[in-house]
């Protein structure tokens, strides 16, 4: 933003010289505010992959503020959050699904005009919505009471940002359980030792890509 008040400044100085076009100096001021406007303002899409004991899809939207040029950029938006465990043997499963509200904040480093390296942290509150319990020999069986109903998560990142693209690393934890853990030792406790990797959970590593669309306010 430091760089945008230079040229305005610049572009202005301009004026007060003799025989210099007044209409062309006003266009290029318009031209450089709209598009630091449109450079600061953005909406972004995208999806999260996470693993564990558990896989996870997470597909966002979201609105935000700042770009790679700006020390700070922070988000707020939607995700929806499908984990499934990975079935080995004869291991029972539960997969669920919740929806998640987030907000984020990023501290660029090493700045360039498009790109740059920034490390953040994120905070979610979580909703569960749906869950499947499927024993290793059986059907698949709708249960929503696996699930918890509602619980907060956190994550750091590291990343880059390279034009509208971020190419993000995380670590997520729960903090508390995204399973009903009482529910489920109550009503499946002769197959709670099949289940116990999954349902005590709560850390994943990840990858993210976000897609970000500038707009103007």
């Amino acid at each position: 933003m430091k760089k945008s008040r230079i040229t305005l400044i610049i572009l202005y100085l301009l004026t007060l010289i003799p025989g210099y076009s007044q209409s062309k100096t006003e266009q290029i001021i318009l031209r450089n505010e709209r598009f630091s406007k449109i450079d600061f303002y953005h909406a972004a899409i995208g999806i999260d992959a996470a693993v564990h004991h558990n896989w996870a899809l997470s597909p966002k939207i979201g609105i935000g503020i700042g770009s790679s040029r700006n020390i700070l950029n922070a988000n707020i938006g939607l995700q929806y959050k499908l984990g499934n465990p990975f079935y080995f043997g004869n291991n029972d499963r539960i997969s669920y699904s919740h929806l998640a509200m987030y907000a984020s904040l990023d501290i660029n480093l090493l700045r360039g005009k498009e790109r740059c390296l920034f490390v953040g942290g994120e905070i979610a509150h979580n909703w569960g919505l749906s869950s499947d319990y499927t024993p290793s020999t059986e059907v698949e069986q709708e249960d929503n009471y696996n699930v918890s109903k509602h619980f907060f998560s956190a994550k750091a990142k590291i990343g880059l940002k390279i034009k509208r693209y971020e190419l993000a690393l995380s670590y997520e934890y729960d903090l508390s359980p995204a399973l009903n853990q009482k529910y489920i030792y109550e009503s499946k406790y002769y197959n709670y030792d099949k289940l116990y990797d999954s349902i005590f959970e709560r850390a994943r590593i990840g990858i993210g890509l976000t897609y970000y669309i500038p707009f103007e306010i």
